[in-house]
């Protein structure tokens, strides 16, 4: 996930154009294939009581949230680093894991 956003910082232009309003309508729908795939490893694992659509569910809402997250920092010039941006991600979607009254 940090190389995606490594990659993402080294060709910023091209990054910008593609995943603008007229770029490539799936590029934002791979990425966020990409964020659901790493965040449903941890719903699964620390949630494992939850009934597999309230995971799928959970997943959802992480990773529209960290969808959002990314395209913030895409918007406003990617001037944090890959790995914080990653971190605060992994962090906002650890914090919401926690709240085991889901």
């Amino acid at each position: 996930f940090v190389r995606l956003l490594e990659r993402a910082r080294e060709h910023h232009q091209e990054f910008a154009v593609v995943a603008s309003q007229n770029g490539d309508p799936f590029f934002s729908r791979r990425i966020s294939a990409c964020l659901y795939d790493s965040i449903r490893s941890a719903v699964f694992r620390h949630l494992p009581e939850l009934p597999e659509d309230k995971k799928a569910m959970v997943c959802c809402f992480l990773e529209r949230g960290g969808s959002g997250v990314l395209e913030h920092w895409m918007e406003t010039g990617m001037r944090r680093e890959p790995e914080a941006v990653a971190r605060l991600v992994f962090d906002l979607s650890s914090a919401a894991i926690r709240l085991r009254s889901i």
